[in-house]
């Protein structure tokens, strides 16, 4: 298994290295734990979901088994996840009611839609739609409070701009997504490319959440 997985890993580094590096923002976190705020804290939960599920996949690659209905599960756990980091970083009522139908609402659609053997579009557009909006309602947040003294090192800007970046990106993929994960429908060299795109844009993702978690420990000073 262990020579497998050296040939398949060096065949497809980029694979690999997407698959790995959610444990980057992991370490950052656990590093500077003393000083994370609640959100920073969370996120480590939402990438330690993405960690522990792409290990799985690499496992039941290498076992030759179907590993889709794992992609699958990711909008289901990054739905309650980012919902909680979001959720709390609101004062307004209205605003929480808003998340929390939206939440309620995309996690039933995507749970009702979930395959097994296959891709699931509707659940990972609607995961995309949803973690969208969470991250533009707090950009507006940010800006109508003005309470932040240099949003370039205040943390769920980073990390809400990362979620925009890779699920703007990939939300085309995944309309097509059913079509993309057929190899009967697309040779092998197409789907490496659209995955390599996906593997970029999660990089993105990665990046910009750990820049989030190393700037929280400048946190509490930052906030007017």
């Amino acid at each position: 298994m262990l020579e497998r997985l050296l040939l398949l890993s060096g065949k497809y580094p980029l694979d690999f290295i997407s698959d790995i590096s959610s444990i980057f923002p992991i370490l950052i976190g656990l590093a500077n734990y003393k000083v994370l705020s609640k959100s920073s804290k969370l996120i480590l939960l939402f990438f330690g979901m993405y960690l522990l599920g792409d290990t799985w996949m690499i496992w039941l690659g290498l076992e030759s088994k179907n590993n889709l209905f794992i992609l699958n599960l990711y909008p289901l756990g990054g739905i309650l996840l980012l919902t909680t980091v979001y959720f709390s970083a609101f004062d307004s009522v209205l605003t929480k009611r808003i998340i929390t139908g939206l939440a309620v609402l995309s996690f039933l659609i995507c749970l009702v839609n979930i395959k097994r053997l296959e891709a699931d579009p509707i659940g990972s557009i609607t995961y995309r739609l949803y973690i969208i909006i969470l991250a533009l309602l707090y950009f507006n947040k940010i800006l109508s409070d003005m309470r932040i003294r240099n949003i370039l090192i205040h943390n769920l800007f980073w990390i809400s701009s990362g979620i925009i970046i890779y699920a703007t990106g990939t939300f085309f993929i995944s309309i097509f997504s059913k079509i993309i994960f057929n190899p009967s429908l697309v040779s092998d060299e197409l789907f490496d490319t659209y995955w390599n795109i996906n593997n970029i844009l999660f990089l993105f993702l990665v990046t910009f959440s750990s820049i989030g978690i190393w700037f929280s420990k400048y946190e509490k000073g930052n906030l007017l």
